[in-house]
């Protein structure tokens, strides 16, 4: 909220794969999002791959919005 407050414009939530607390933020994250408008992004890393790419997949979709 804090980041939106400050003029944010995307919110991207990265957290581990299985990790409890990150699962719990993108649920939070849901409303934050329908209550604001501001679109969040929540990924989550398993240690394969190339995290970097996958993200910037997300994040071309979400500006082309």
């Amino acid at each position: 909220m804090e980041f939106i407050k400050a003029g944010a414009q995307l919110v991207v939530n990265c957290a581990p794969f299985g990790c409890m607390p990150g699962t719990i933020s993108s649920a939070l994250l849901q409303k934050v999002q329908s209550d604001t408008g501001v679109p969040v992004v929540s990924v989550v890393y398993d240690g394969e791959g190339d995290p970097n790419t996958i993200l910037k997949v997300y994040l071309g979709q979400m500006l082309r919005v």
